[in-house]
């Protein structure tokens, strides 16, 4: 299933980016020009399936079986490797038998035309406009969180349980496996499992009948470091260095 989002952004948004990133008073009508570029170039659209997910069993129980290897090879004092993670596939499950309990494959992403606007940006070394893109970029992935959930829930009558991310509980490797099920027209990855548009982010989500509250503060608590979309992310491009290195 694919959706269009339609995004917008309010005046205490811009004013939670000036804090949050600190930026300058000052800064607060830029703030608002670039925001209103942003909106105009992004391309926000929602994909979602139904699925069950194979293999979670599998590396569920690879714990337990790493444990027992350890204990042995501890006592025979040997050292020993974990047992790779079982591959996890996912399989379609019909419209007609989604009920609460069912897993969603979702992706989001506000398109390329952002990663267009900040990359002409950088090439001109405005490097603070890159970088106030970047935090309002985050904003609207934010917002569209909300109006996921909210798309879901009029698509099925159930709400989007807790978002799941790809490198927390399910693998990275599993990145492949949604984007096959959900066959984005323009998502991609590369061996890294980074995604382009760089604002895209899939994830894995359980039907449920209430309500969950703060779909836009997921990431606050995401733990996945490899994140893309993370401001402290560790794997910069050279791009992101400059950026964060003249500010």
């Amino acid at each position: 299933m694919k959706q269009t989002l339609q995004l917008g952004l309010q005046e205490e948004q811009y004013k939670a980016v000036l804090a949050q990133y600190h930026f300058r008073e000052t800064d607060l009508e830029r703030l608002r020009d670039l925001g209103g570029r942003l909106l105009y170039a992004a391309e926000p659209v929602l994909y979602y399936a139904p699925c069950r997910v194979l293999g979670k069993s599998a590396l569920e129980g690879a714990g337990a079986e790493t444990e027992g290897m350890e204990a042995a090879s501890a006592e025979a004092g040997l050292a020993t490797e974990a047992p790779e993670s079982a591959v996890m596939e996912l399989e379609p499950v019909p419209e007609e038998q989604v009920q609460a309990g069912i897993t969603l494959a979702v992706a989001v992403s506000l398109g390329e035309n952002i990663d267009i606007l900040q990359n002409e940006y950088i090439s001109r070394e405005c490097l603070t406009e890159a970088y106030m893109i970047e935090c309002i970029g985050m904003e609207l992935l934010k917002n569209a969180y909300e109006l996921a959930a909210e798309k879901i829930r009029d698509q099925y009558g159930l709400w989007t349980g807790g978002f799941e991310f790809l490198g927390e509980r399910y693998p990275l490797e599993m990145t492949g496996a949604v984007l096959g099920l959900l066959a984005p027209d323009a998502i991609t990855y590369n061996a890294a499992y980074m995604l382009m548009p760089k604002k895209t982010v899939v994830f894995m989500t359980t039907l449920q009948e209430e309500r969950r509250n703060g779909y836009c503060h997921v990431c606050d608590t995401c733990s996945n470091l490899r994140c893309p979309n993370r401001i402290n992310a560790v794997h910069l491009n050279y791009g992101y260095q400059r950026i964060f290195g003249k500010l």
